[in-house]
């Protein structure tokens, strides 16, 4: 059985446009599961990219959420060899 969280419930248009208070985004992060740590990073990736602005930068919102996702992953787990997985 798969496990779902909260974060795969956001959908992408209220991820990217929602504002961002960083102290706010880090206490949320801290909060996370692994798993959905892992899924908020992999969405806000996808989201910075290319194919998903048409060739555009990224909203910097989700620059900011990115940037926040992996400075707590990689504060949790500083030794993995992935820690910039995403």
């Amino acid at each position: 059985m798969a496990a779902t969280t909260n974060q795969s419930r956001i959908p992408t248009n209220v991820f990217m446009h929602e504002e961002v208070s960083t102290e706010g985004l880090r206490q949320r992060l801290c909060k996370m599961s692994n798993p959905e740590l892992l899924l908020f990073g992999v969405t806000a990736k996808f989201l910075c990219s290319l194919e998903a602005n048409l060739n555009q930068p990224p909203p910097e919102c989700v620059r900011v959420r990115l940037s926040e996702a992996r400075a707590e992953w990689n504060r949790r787990n500083p030794t993995l060899p992935l820690s910039d997985s995403f």
